[in-house]
Formats: structure tokens, C-alpha cells, sequence
């Protein structure tokens, strides 16, 4: 027994150190090949790396689930794009049931998770059991640009008292979001007609 847990640890540490980087590289070079620069990525090349930041910086200001995170980087870019005429992150967004909904995002959660960027714990809410994120480690904010970091905190401020249900909600209500339909990718050429401004 105790050769063999000495066994599955040194392969757990092997895993992480040779294959990790590399699989995380190889995802990301995945994510990046499917990414075109257009109206649904809003004109800018597929940041995974800011994203990731972007994710501890949410969870830095407030531990919470994945559909609040979700919204708040639909938000983040979406208001960015109002203002800027660029997206913050590069990423595309999808009409679901739940309210805008970035690509990839179990992906990017996944890596994040096994990059031990990120933890997550199982809390009861809403009489279910759900899965709450935290950050394990500091965001780069030097990755931040001083205009994203205002959306950011904008978008962060707006929203600091919503649940996720309260978040969702006010996302249905969105004209970006009313004017597409299930599994429909949301142009960014939509964000004109956002409700929230900053």
C-alpha cells in the first residue's frame, strides 16, 4: 500500500510537471485555431491568458458560481465594446437558456482548475448542491490596460449585490440578448443597444 501511493503521487507530480504545460498549450493553441477576428470576438484576438485573469480578478472581488462569472464577462466585454469598439477578451458569446454564455467556457474553467489557478468548493443554495469558485492564486493585474480595468471594476461595482438568478434575469432582459435566439452567437454589433453604460 504505501508503494503504492508513493507510486500515484510521483506520476501525479510527473503529470503536472511535463504534461500539464503541455496540454494547457496545446487547448490553448486549440481555443486560438478557432478563433476568427470578427464581429462575434469583437474585433480582437482570443486572449486566453487575460481571460484567466480577468476570472481570478472576479473571484478576488466576490467568490461566487459559474453563472455570475459567466455574465459578468459577457458585461465586461460588452460594455468595453459599447465604449471602445473592441472587446476586452476576444471571446464569443452564445445565446443559452441561461442568459448570454461564453464559448469555451467549461474548457477554460477546467484548465484553470487543473492549473490549480482556482478552487472550487460544494455549497448548498437554492436547496441544491453547487459548485463555488475561489482563487487560489493573485491576478496579473499589469495584464490589464487602464481602460479595461475601469469596465471591469464598472461591471463589478454594477452587479456586486446580484445573485445569479438577479444577474441572469437582467441579462434576459438585454436587447443584445432578446435579438438572437438558443445556440445563436450574440454579435457584438449589439452592444449599442446594451442597457448598462459606463
Amino acid at each position: 500500500p504505501y508503494a503504492s501511493k508513493a507510486l500515484k503521487k510521483r506520476i501525479d507530480e510527473l503529470l503536472k510537471e511535463e504534461i500539464q504545460p503541455n496540454f494547457n498549450k496545446a487547448v490553448e493553441q486549440l481555443l486560438l485555431s478557432e478563433r476568427k477576428i470578427d464581429e462575434f470576438t469583437g474585433y480582437i484576438i482570443f486572449d486566453l491568458e487575460l481571460i484567466k485573469n480577468i476570472i481570478l480578478y472576479i473571484l478576488e472581488f466576490q467568490v461566487t458560481f459559474k453563472t455570475k462569472i459567466n455574465k459578468l464577462l459577457w458585461y465586461i466585454d460588452f460594455v468595453h465594446f459599447r465604449k471602445y469598439s473592441v472587446s476586452v477578451t476576444g471571446n464569443s458569446y452564445t445565446h443559452s437558456q441561461y442568459g448570454p454564455t461564453p464559448d469555451d467556457y467549461d474548457l477554460i474553467i477546467s484548465i484553470m482548475l487543473k492549473s490549480e489557478l482556482i478552487g472550487k468548493d460544494e455549497v448548498i443554495a437554492h436547496n441544491e448542491i453547487r459548485e463555488q469558485f475561489k482563487p487560489l492564486v493573485t491576478s496579473d493585474k499589469s495584464m490589464f490596460s487602464e481602460d479595461t480595468l475601469e469596465t471591469i471594476n464598472f461591471v463589478l461595482n454594477k452587479f456586486k449585490g446580484f445573485n445569479c438568478a438577479k444577474i441572469s434575469d437582467y441579462s434576459h432582459e438585454e436587447i443584445p440578448y432578446k435579438k438572437t435566439i438558443e445556440g445563436e452567437k450574440i454579435s457584438y454589433k449589439l452592444a449599442e443597444e446594451l442597457s448598462l453604460k459606463a
